[in-house]
């Protein structure tokens, strides 16, 4: 037979459907006296029976569906869920159901494989609160998510620059990052760490989310690096010298010791002098800058340079503030040079022109590339308030932190992605990097004592603080010399020249007085005066 209310065929002797669970009529009795087989008795129990069990299975399920039995929320109808809101309840499920539909709708074509993760658990938390009745924290994820969205596509009212890497406590990388507001340029505040999250590939290999391991703002937390290189060239001398002190000690006043920041001071003339290595001690630091004196000439690419190599040994965030009043008229490192290895080691230069006798565009160009800036004042009392502005820029960075993943390959190119995302402030940047680069400044990577060299390479690479550490005194002087004598100049010091006579490359060919620098490439040119700068600071040389 058939069922009479959704037609389909069951049993004859079926009283409920087993597929609508409508109750059906029975069949017709059989006549009068007829009599009934024993099997035929046992097989109809045993349907009738079938039927029923059926039929109460299709019940309680429906029962169940309609929430009879107050079995909670999962697994209700949304006519059965709905049931028991009041209308204001209905309407807010309406609105962030619909909210959340449009965001689900959009298409996000250049967000970052984290950014995606990030966006999939938005919808899931908002759709767990939504079935739960969490309507206004429903709403929350949704912002967060819309925020994020508006971050990728470039619509939302702040920036994130990533300001610095600093790789020294590898495998734990430091990442500074400076969060603004993009009109103003002014430094937000307050951000939380649960809201950063990073994800980084090493290599070619996937991207990986990496736990945040802290996230803090600089000021007075952290502590901040800064080499203050002073022009005390002859255009300097009396008044202007003394004015230039002022504002060096009423920068050392700003300096947070408590924190652990650290200053140093170098000055450049003829050469380039290092008036005190990095200290915390700033009563030290001030007796340095009371006590420079002025000479003659302008070295000031060298003193950049120098002022790099010695920033970029130091842990944590780092700078260089340099000011000077006049053209360079006797560095023998290039403006390229300078910029290339700010650069590379990711060490901001700000430097401030004082008057109009300046290599504007050069200065520019240097500070540009390191990511730093240049400015020019009138008159030195005006340096002020730059050295304060840059202070404050520094100090209101963030620091993030995370670990890195295959540790013992620091040569391979790391790229990350970092973003912040909270009620109000959403920002995105990407980033890459060469840990063992910025371990260069640390860790000697020179070829030392092959092929009858003191350092094999210092032709085609330049040297830093951590290679001629591991060279005495005589040997530092060797090294010096051994650059220019690879060019073929021949010594008036007899022990020098014996000393080359005895390498089977060296050939002598050119009399002192007839050597040019110009017969250096760049990497000779500013080792040459890199190792002379550093025997000096050795107090092996004046």
């Amino acid at each position: 037979m058939y069922c009479g209310k959704c037609g389909k065929q069951i049993k004859d002797e079926a009283k409920f459907c087993p597929f609508c669970g409508s109750p059906q009529q029975a069949p017709p009795e059989p006549p009068a006296g007829a009599k009934k087989s024993p099997a035929g008795i046992i097989v109809a129990s045993v349907v009738l029976g079938v039927a029923v069990l059926a039929a109460s299975a299709v019940f309680l399920l429906f029962a169940h569906n309609l929430g009879f039995f107050g079995g909670g929320e999962k697994g209700k109808s949304k006519e059965g869920s709905d049931r028991h809101l009041s209308a204001e309840e209905k309407q807010q499920k309406e609105e962030v159901e619909g909210i959340l539909e449009g965001l689900s709708a959009q298409d996000i074509l250049h967000a970052y494989t984290s950014e995606k993760e990030q966006m999939d658990n938005y919808k899931a938390n908002a759709e767990k609160c939504i079935e739960e009745g969490r309507y206004e924290d429903a709403r929350q994820e949704m912002a967060l998510w819309q925020n994020l969205i508006d971050a990728i596509n470039g619509q939302n009212p702040y920036e994130m620059e990533v300001e610095q890497v600093d790789v020294s406590e590898f495998p734990k990388i430091k990442v500074y990052v400076r969060i603004q507001d993009k009109a103003t340029k002014t430094a937000v505040k307050s951000l939380k760490m649960e809201s950063f999250f990073v994800q980084e590939r090493v290599g070619n290999a996937d991207y990986t989310k990496r736990d945040i391991l802290r996230a803090v703002q600089l000021d007075n937390v952290e502590r901040l690096n800064i080499s203050m290189l002073a022009d005390v060239s002859g255009s300097m001398d009396g008044q202007p010298l003394k004015e230039a002190k002022f504002v060096m000690n009423d920068f050392l006043n700003s300096v947070q010791t408590g924190a652990g920041d650290s200053v140093c001071v170098i000055s450049f003339a003829d050469s380039v002098y290092i008036n005190t290595a990095f200290t915390t001690d700033i009563n030290y630091a001030r007796n340095a800058v009371n006590g420079l004196v002025t000479y003659n000439m302008t070295a000031l690419y060298d003193g950049l340079y120098v002022a790099i190599e010695q920033t970029a040994a130091q842990d944590g965030a780092k700078c260089v503030i340099a000011f000077t009043d006049g053209k360079d008229n006797i560095s023998k490192c290039t403006p390229g040079i300078v910029a290339e290895r700010a650069q590379r080691y990711n060490v901001p230069i700000y430097i401030i022109g004082v008057g109009n006798d300046l290599s504007t565009s050069d200065l520019e160009s240097i500070a540009s590339a390191s990511g730093g800036f240049y400015r020019n004042v009138g008159q030195i009392s005006s340096m002020s308030d730059i050295y304060n502005s840059i202070f404050r820029q520094q100090k209101e960075m963030y620091l993030v932190e995370y670990e890195t993943l295959l540790q013992d390959q620091k040569e391979v190119l790391r790229n990350f992605n970092l973003d912040y995302v909270d009620e109000t402030v959403a920002v995105r940047n990407e980033y890459e990097y060469v840990p063992s680069v910025y371990l260069e400044p640390t860790q000697s990577q020179a070829q030392m004592f092959v092929n009858d060299f003191i350092i094999y390479d210092s032709d085609r690479r330049y040297l830093t603080s951590a290679d001629l550490g591991r060279l005495n005194q005589e040997q530092l002087r060797l090294a010096r010399n051994e650059i220019y004598a690879r060019k073929g100049r021949r010594f008036k010091d007899q022990n020098l020249q014996a000393y080359f006579n005895s390498k089977p490359w060296y050939h002598g060919t050119i009399a002192p007085e007839s050597f040019t620098e110009n017969m250096f490439n760049d990497y000779e040119r500013a080792n040459a005066y890199f190792i002379a700068d550093y025997e000096r600071l050795m107090g092996y040389i004046r």
